[in-house]
């Protein structure tokens, strides 16, 4: 297909301003600086952690743990394609713009995914060891290989749609990244993230009715081994998983016309400091 049929295949043609534009060389230009420099901090101190965890051999995780940590890491990759082209005046290569538009797309179900993954290892973590058993192999492995396959997924199809619709191709309006123009991505996307949310509250919720019932049961078990769950650890896990899920599944209601205007800008910060949340979980 001619480069031409993508209206320009280097350069994306410029909009009309959008009320975010106007005022691109004030708060909402300091805004994608912040929404860069957050992302950038966050994919550099997650793969610290992640290969200091990997290569250490006093630091013991699950294998989903560094599945959340991998997650967030590639979650905090979306703006990098599109820096220094994160205005109309200025846009990305149509090329670049569609990666990123699947970059974007792909990201959320991963973490959201990758949550859930995380959530579910510990509880059946906890409901295992308290009947002195062992999670089966085949759980884990489809606990580790769901996220990636869901993100390869959706990262194929958004790039072939893209790639097969140009026109809707386009820095989305405050700047942040690119998207399509077009609600079926998004509204996948907020199915998606809104079901794993759903699921951690659910499995969440069961985790604490397994250790209501089961409390003497768990206080004995930390104390006759060694390398136990301690629930400092299923607390942390819980409260620092579940928060930027949510938030990140509240985050699609910016797609609401009505509110893009208002809370765009404040949304993208937030889920840029969510990739910190990890931290906590160290």
């Amino acid at each position: 297909m001619a480069p031409s049929a993508f209206g320009s295949w280097f350069r994306l043609p410029r909009d009309q301003p959008s009320e975010f534009e106007e005022t691109a060389d004030g708060p909402l230009q300091a805004a994608i600086m912040a929404f860069n420099i957050l992302s950038a901090t966050g994919f550099i101190l997650l793969l610290v952690i992640f290969f200091t965890a990997w290569l250490s051999s006093n630091v013991k995780r699950v294998s989903t743990w560094y599945m959340y940590i991998l997650a967030w890491t590639v979650f905090c990759i979306t703006p990098f394609p599109v820096i220094g082209h994160q205005t109309h005046s200025n846009p990305p290569s149509f090329a670049t713009c569609v990666v990123d538009s699947a970059l974007m797309y792909a990201s959320r179900p991963l973490v959201a995914f990758g949550t859930l993954s995380l959530i579910l290892h510990l509880y059946f973590n906890v409901s295992t060891r308290l009947r002195r058993d062992q999670v089966r192999p085949h759980i884990v492995l489809c606990l580790l290989v769901l996220p990636p396959i869901l993100y390869l997924v959706i990262f194929l199809w958004t790039l072939i749609l893209g790639f097969r619709n140009p026109s809707e191709v386009e820095v989305e309006p405050g700047g942040f990244y690119c998207h399509i123009a077009n609600p079926l991505p998004a509204t996948i996307d907020a199915v998606l993230v809104g079901s794993a949310a759903c699921a951690v509250l659910l499995t969440q919720a069961l985790t604490v009715i397994l250790l209501c019932r089961n409390w003497r049961a768990f206080r004995a078990l930390q104390r006759r081994e060694e390398y136990s769950i301690s629930l400092s650890i299923i607390i942390r896990v819980s409260v620092f998983a579940i928060l930027p899920t949510v938030g990140l599944a509240m985050s699609f209601t910016t797609y609401v016309p009505k509110l893009v205007g208002k809370y765009f800008t404040a949304y993208n910060i937030i889920l840029a400091t969510s990739s910190f949340y990890p931290f906590v979980m160290i």
